[in-house]
């Protein structure tokens, strides 16, 4: 990953997905970018929390750490919080940062699935064909991949098939996948395979975005758990 610095002119768009917190983790969000205000001077966000959670807000002046989405990177930024509008509506006014700091990240971001979240895989058995499918435990998942822990290896190069019963917003997900790494490592007294496998040559552009919106919604219910922070 690299980062440089750059203007807030040029990085904060109407429309982006930002990601805030506060230093000490009290407050989790996340808002699209709604309004960018009084020449630079202020930043409108909505708000995507239910109504006990939006009345809670911080005090003004509370410094606020943003993560705004851009394309293949993130924009990270501090702002002081200013105030927050009425119900119904969700806004948070923050501060305009003059300068932002553009991280460059890979083309999706993994993110941890919750262990029993079923995943059943079958393998390739050596013979041409694949194994039946087995349960196995799902680490992470993008939108072109996945990595999953495995008591048998797979080759590198070598096609599997993958079901994932209910990702939140999508249902079953069935696909080929593509190993293209194999790790094993040692557990207890015995050994496993760490197995990561790119699915995205396998599923329609428009699979991919509905995966992508699943994975985001994993994303909030992170946040709001406070388990994973931007």
């Amino acid at each position: 990953m690299t980062s440089e610095g750059m203007s807030g002119r040029e990085a904060l768009t109407l429309q982006q997905v930002v990601h805030l917190r506060t230093e000490d983790g009290k407050f989790q969000a996340v808002g699209k970018l709604a309004e960018i205000g009084g020449e630079f001077d202020f930043l409108s966000i909505e708000m995507e929390q239910d109504d006990r959670e939006y009345v809670n807000a911080p005090a003004q002046g509370t410094e606020i750490l943003c993560a705004a989405q851009g394309d293949n990177c993130v924009y990270r930024f501090p702002a002081r919080f200013r105030s927050s509008s009425a119900l119904p509506e969700k806004k948070w006014y923050l501060d305009f940062p003059e300068e932002v700091l553009r991280e460059q990240m890979r083309r999706f971001v993994r993110i941890p699935v919750p262990s029993d979240m079923g995943l059943k895989v079958k393998l390739p058995n050596g013979i041409g064909s694949l194994r039946r499918a087995k349960e196995m435990t799902i680490c992470n998942i993008s939108g072109s991949g996945i990595c999953f822990a495995s008591d048998q290896e797979a080759p590198v190069g070598s096609k599997i098939s993958v079901c994932i019963d209910d990702l939140p917003g999508y249902g079953e997900l069935r696909t080929t996948a593509t190993v293209r790494r194999c790790t094993q490592i040692r557990f207890l007294n015995h050994y496993v395979y760490h197995i990561g496998a790119h699915m995205e040559e396998h599923i329609s552009e428009k699979q991919q975005d509905k995966l992508v919106r699943a994975l985001f919604q994993l994303q909030q219910q992170y946040l709001k758990k406070g388990v994973g922070v931007v």
